[in-house]
């Protein structure tokens, strides 16, 4: 499917992007601020991620992650197959990143709130580019100026597309894009053929 191949490359992007202490908005550069701190890195080979929902992107974030030499912590709502479970509250507390991987429901909703972003080990990384309505974006914010949090990746937002004077884009220590964590121009490519094939479809209507 496009999006789950371009989805888990962004999200392959973003982590190491968050990692490596990258800041600014991923669609051009931040103007030069005295306040910005020197860029500061971490090695993700040894480290632990926490992927959590375990669907088609999910798996397939899990193995990319592997690939960077991490250790992998899955929690999902539903069992899983082919990789071992944890309990969320020690994912949370184990890993070094999380990244979240599920749909937006009802239950869903506010999924990552204040007391479970205090969970999170001190100095973690979250990287968000499913939906927006998963995170308290005021509590992830409230932990990340108050250093509980290394660094946040974002690809979805509350409010897009994001105002100019978003709070989010004069954070230092976050990675900001533009809610385009599927484009590719493979993804592109393949979503053109894809409409064509439906279009093409005998007794079909082109559409």
């Amino acid at each position: 499917m496009p999006r789950i191949r371009g989805s888990r490359g962004r999200r392959a992007r973003l982590c190491p992007s968050a990692g490596g202490g990258a800041s600014g908005r991923g669609n051009g550069p931040r103007p030069a601020s005295p306040a910005l701190a020197p860029l500061e890195g971490i090695e993700l080979g040894g480290r632990t991620v926490g992927v959590l929902g375990f669907g088609g992107i999910g798996r397939a974030f899990a193995r990319i992650a592997e690939g960077f030499g991490m250790k992998v912590l899955v929690w999902n709502r539903s069992p899983v197959e082919g990789h071992e479970q944890r309990p969320l509250a020690e994912v949370l507390a184990r890993a070094d990143a999380v990244s979240l991987h599920m749909a937006l429901t009802a239950e869903t909703r506010g999924f990552l709130h204040a007391e479970r972003i205090a969970m999170l080990r001190k100095g973690a990384i979250v990287v968000n580019t499913a939906r927006a309505g998963l995170i308290d974006e005021s509590a992830l914010r409230t932990a990340l100026r108050a250093r509980h949090l290394r660094h946040v990746a974002l690809d979805v937002f509350d409010a897009e597309p994001l105002a100019p004077d978003n709070p989010w884009l004069s954070e230092p220590r976050a990675t900001i894009t533009s809610h385009a964590g599927y484009k590719t121009p493979e993804a592109s490519r393949r979503l053109i053929a894809m409409g064509l094939a439906r279009a093409c479809i005998p007794g079909g209507e082109a559409r």
